[in-house]
C-alpha cells in the first residue's frame, strides 16, 4: 500500500518483513501442509509479529493514496464485453510442406 502496487510475492517483501521471513517461505514451499520446522520462531514471536505487521498494514491503509474502491470497474466490464462479442481472429497455423500452396 505504501507504493500503490499490489505485491503478492512474499519474496519481494523480505526487506520489510521479519528477519526469519525467507526461512519461513522456504519451509512453506518444502512442506505445503506440514508442520513448521523445529527451528522456526515460537508461537509468541509469530503472534507478536503478526500483530505488529497488521498494525503496519492498517497504518499504510490509512495513509495510502489508493482509492477506497476500484475506479476502473466500468472500463474493465466494457473491455470484457467487447472481447467476448468480437474475439480476435485465431492465429494462422502453418503446416510443414504447405508454405506457398495456392499462390500463383
Amino acid at each position: 500500500m505504501r507504493t500503490g502496487e499490489v505485491v503478492a510475492d512474499l519474496t519481494r517483501l523480505y526487506d520489510g518483513g521479519p528477519p526469519y521471513l525467507p526461512e519461513l517461505v522456504e519451509a512453506k514451499r518444502s512442506a505445503e501442509h506440514g508442520l513448521l520446522p523445529a527451528d522456526a520462531p515460537g508461537f509468541g514471536t509469530l503472534e507478536s509479529d503478526v500483530r505488529n505487521l497488521t498494525g503496519t498494514l492498517r497504518a499504510a491503509a490509512d495513509s495510502t493514496r489508493l482509492p477506497d474502491a476500484p475506479t476502473a470497474r466500468r472500463a474493465l466490464h466494457d473491455l470484457l464485453v467487447r472481447t467476448r462479442l468480437d474475439p480476435p481472429p485465431a492465429p494462422r497455423v502453418r503446416h510443414p510442406g504447405t508454405a506457398g500452396a495456392g499462390r500463383g
